[in-house]
């Protein structure tokens, strides 16, 4: 939603307002990123044109005490079909399919409708560029329930070159530095230039979420491993049009990363998936101007 707040900023002559349940840790990430903006929390009670709300765990309460604040109420990722306080759902894939027509509203879906960073998009412009020697890098979000690093870390050879990105509530976190001790792997923090680094990197191993979209749109090859069921059926819908790997693909995607003729068919293909005008979609939506 930061990364929607500066899109908006810079196409729209209009008050925006920036709101997060944890204030104190919205700050932090906002001043860490140089970012002046006015923030308010869901208990604020000032009238607004229009709301977005992208809650990752949704409480109705509070659906319903935006929607006594706004004209138009547009959520995210959001499948409780049954309410009337929203107007609009706008949702890359929906996961409740058999509810969808309870909805009274209008509803946008696919993934045309990702919001890419801007940090993404601009490297874009760059050829994706082939390591003699593949390098990995390995993201699992800011938790990884599932020691799924762990389990990618164990399934390397030793003498494999890579980073490895650990979430800031990984509980594995001392023991994925002390076994990237015998490898030659290199262990960062949550960083702005994820996008850089993936750009540079041969094979990218993630799960289901905004960092696997991000990774199909710079173009390199994928290994999907999902956390939870719901991320597992949507990286099976992603499978279903474009080739994504599997851990059990991980040693033939390491002899195969570094031939331009395999990354080339990788890299076109996943280019037709993801075009990168999600926030102007949601622009147009927002602004009622979309046909």
């Amino acid at each position: 939603m930061h990364t929607l707040y500066k899109y908006f900023k810079k196409k729209e002559e209009k008050d925006l307002f920036f709101a997060c349940n944890e204030q104190v840790a919205a700050e932090h990430i906002l001043k860490s990123v140089n970012e002046d903006v006015n923030l308010l929390t869901p208990e604020d009670t000032e009238y607004f044109d229009t709301v977005l709300y992208d809650p990752g765990i949704i409480n109705l309460t509070v659906v319903n005490h935006l929607k006594q604040r706004t004209k138009k109420l547009i959520a995210f990722d959001f499948f409780h079909y049954d309410t009337d306080d929203v107007d609009i759902i706008i949702n890359l894939y929906s996961h409740n399919k058999e509810n969808r027509n309870l909805f009274k509203g209008k509803i946008f879906e696919g993934i045309k409708y990702f919001i890419l960073k801007e940090s993404i998009c601009s490297g874009k412009n760059e050829i994706f560029s082939v390591n003699p020697k593949p390098e990995i890098l390995i993201s699992f979000g800011g938790e990884d329930p599932n020691s799924n690093t762990l389990r990618v870390l164990r399934q390397l050879d030793k003498d494999v070159e890579g980073k490895v990105i650990i979430g800031m509530l990984n509980k594995d976190k001392q023991k994925i530095i002390d076994f990237s001790r015998t490898f030659s792997i290199e262990i960062f923090e949550p960083t702005s230039h994820i996008g850089n680094m993936m750009y540079k990197s041969d094979l990218i191993i993630c799960g289901g979420g905004a960092t696997l979209l991000e990774a199909i749109f710079i173009g390199n090859p994928i290994i999907a491993v999902p956390q939870n069921d719901t991320e597992k059926d949507f990286i099976e819908f992603i499978r279903s049009y474009i080739p994504l790997y599997r851990l059990s693909d991980l040693a033939e995607l390491i002899l195969k990363a570094n031939r331009y003729d395999f990354r080339k068919k990788i890299y076109d293909a996943y280019s037709l998936f993801i075009d990168g005008k999600g926030s102007e979609r949601i622009r147009q939506i927002v602004m009622g101007r979309n046909k």
